[in-house]
């Protein structure tokens, strides 16, 4: 409460007291949150959050991260990672000690303004410090699916790479404001969208390895709703910083540039507004009241409507793109930008149309993977076309118009898709595996030179990580292709010395053990692996049962080497607990989609941090 009175009285404070009260405010905040973590370290069931989520058995490390393993800890999290980003605005190392120009402070009030917001949705609606008396002697636990480390970390760096965006859009209303979204406005915005794109990455990747390991079904990506909420401000705030990136070199995208630091946002609210809503069912999802929903959903509505009405009015304002050629970098790069559009509004209607569907029509639909893989996938094989075309092609002003000596990376990429051809994949994959080989080799072209001997050109440290991250998409596309096309799954009721064979390689089940862990009873099955009649792993899967909060988790075991994945997972038991209902998976180069995203995610952040060095 006091730090949303601090907000208030910013808003019509003078510009020099904005250092001292967003410090004030981040210190009031996080005092707020540290009471929380306290809370639950010492298990104080007076505070109905606590009571809810947590319970003397848990681990440490599970009371800690159950602190915003919850809706109300989550959105007090948010609120810190917000308030911090308004410290680092005004306090920007970027700018000279003391100066703040009036991009800077427009902006900043505009962050007050969202703070404002989310601070009274705390307060009015989900107040995480509310009392419950008389005091119960215990809590009800934390959602099983939930006590996993990857859960622990994946939050907080979401939400880092979420409300990151907030500043963007700050300043993109900014810009229209003052009618300023020039090179110098390119180069301020361009860090903190490639700083909060670069922690989304590697939220998103983090998110994915946690479903993998965790739900035992062997995936990791099943494009629940919840999951799309966190794509879709990807695809725009990829496009968002392409199109920063001309506007700074060439003067050119920035109608482009403000509008997508607006959809960004926007995408981002609407994630917000579908996990905390009760809209959509999920594992993610951590509100069901209507009451949530609908503050969300006018706040979302106010920010959305705003912004676009004042983007409408203003956009003409802004500076005026000079020509470029049909043929150069900053088509290619427009014509990217269009199909991250596209690819952000077909996950956007496969997320909505059945919520929109069950709201008039009372029918329930499933969207899943089919429709996506229907639509998504090509539009995303084309988008990389162009992508890999990119370093082949230079800027309008540059002269000569291609590259002849990116040919040799056109023939890897043919003889990738020729072999995947022959090894019998689908078109799908074999256009996928050709285009990423393309990209990944002409990638690799951009840093290495051939004179005499292979050498590493000299370029700037935004080269570098330009390439770093385009080369990560690439492995990522091609752990996703390989893995879908020639990953083996196998499902078999299971007893003691049996076996089941797949890929080349046999499980046999040498036996069970039930114990006690923690805070969960546990059957574990024990498998030997062998290769022939080598063997190279023994896998011991687990069923476990959470008495406290009366649920169940498969616990999958995972022989991890550098190209392939073996997957054991086992799930029913007969009563006499003797026979396993086992599924076996063999994933081959599925480790190259979570190396692809780390490679991404450094990409962005060693751009937005290196040196600051033109391209």
């Amino acid at each position: 409460m006091l730090a949303l009175l601090l907000v208030i009285l910013q808003v019509i404070a003078p510009a020099r007291f904005y250092r001292a009260g967003g410090a004030i405010v981040f210190l009031l905040v996080l005092t707020s949150f540290l009471c929380l973590i306290y809370s639950y370290v010492v298990s104080d069931f007076s505070v109905l959050n606590v009571y809810n989520n947590s319970h003397t058995t848990k681990p440490m490390i599970y009371k800690i991260s159950g602190a915003w393993g919850n809706h109300e800890g989550s959105m007090l999290l948010l609120v810190l990672i917000l308030c911090g980003y308004n410290l680092a605005l005004v306090r920007n190392p970027l700018y000279p000690k003391g100066e703040q120009t009036s991009l800077t402070i427009t902006a900043y009030l505009t962050q007050l303004l969202i703070t404002a917001g989310f601070l009274a949705f705390l307060i009015l609606t989900s107040n995480p410090f509310e009392r419950i008396f008389p005091v119960p002697e215990n809590g009800l636990g934390l959602n099983p699916l939930l006590q996993d480390v990857g859960l622990a970390i994946h939050p907080p760096i979401l939400y880092l790479g979420y409300i990151g965006f907030s500043v963007v859009f700050s300043f993109a209303i900014a810009a229209l404001i003052h009618g300023e979204a020039g090179a110098a406005w390119a180069k301020r915005v361009r860090v903190w969208a490639l700083n909060s794109w670069g922690l989304l990455t590697f939220g998103i990747g983090l998110g994915s390895w946690w479903a993998y390991r965790e739900l035992g079904w062997g995936g990791f990506w099943f494009w629940d709703p919840v999951e799309n909420v966190s794509l879709m401000p990807w695809l725009a705030a990829t496009g968002l910083y392409h199109s920063l990136l001309v506007l700074e070199k060439r003067g050119a995208f920035a109608v482009w540039s403000v509008l997508l630091a607006i959809i960004t946002f926007c995408l981002s609210l609407i994630g917000i507004f579908l996990v905390r809503s009760g809209v959509v069912s999920s594992v993610h999802a951590f509100a069901n009241d209507p009451a949530r929903g609908v503050f969300i959903l006018g706040f979302l509505g106010l920010i959305g409507i705003t912004s676009f009405f004042l983007f409408g009015l203003r956009a003409g304002k802004l500076e005026t793109a000079p020509n470029f050629s049909i043929v150069s970098r900053e088509s290619l790069i427009m014509l990217n930008n269009i199909f991250f559009t596209t690819l952000s509004a077909t996950v956007l209607l496969g997320t909505l149309y059945p919520i929109f569907l069950d709201m008039f029509s009372g029918t329930r639909v499933s969207v899943g993977a089919p429709y996506f893989n229907a639509t998504f996938n090509y539009i995303a094989i084309l988008m990389l076309i162009f992508t890999a075309f990119v370093p082949a092609i230079r800027w309008s002003d540059k002269g000569a118009i291609t590259r002849r000596e990116h040919l040799p990376t056109l023939i890897v990429g043919c003889i990738a898709g020729v072999i995947t051809y022959i090894k019998g994949a689908d078109f799908i994959t074999i256009i996928a595996l050709l285009v990423a080989a393309f990209l990944l080799a002409a990638s690799l072209k951009s840093a290495i030179g051939f004179d005499k001997k292979i050498i590493l050109r000299k370029l700037p440290m935004r080269a570098y990580a330009m390439i770093l991250a385009h080369s990560g998409a690439a492995v990522l596309v091609i752990g996703i292709a390989i893995t879908t096309a020639f990953g083996v799954e196998k499902e078999q009721v299971m007893e003691q010395g049996a076996k089941i064979d797949f890929a080349g390689y046999t499980a046999t089940l040498e036996g069970g053990t039930l114990g006690m862990g923690k805070n969960y009873i546990f059957r574990r099955a024990d498998f030997r692996i062998k290769e022939g009649e080598v063997e190279i792993a023994k896998l011991s899967p687990e069923l476990r049962v959470y008495p406290v909060e009366g649920s169940s988790t498969m616990e999958s075991a995972i022989y991890y080497t550098l190209f392939s994945n073996i997957y054991l997972a086992i799930g029913e038991i007969d009563k006499d607990g003797l026979k396993y209902a086992t599924r076996v998976y063999y994933k081959p180069m599925v480790n190259l989609i979570w190396f692809g995203c780390l490679m991404m995610a450094s990409g962005g952040l060693i751009a937005a941090w290196g040196r600051k060095k033109g391209v």
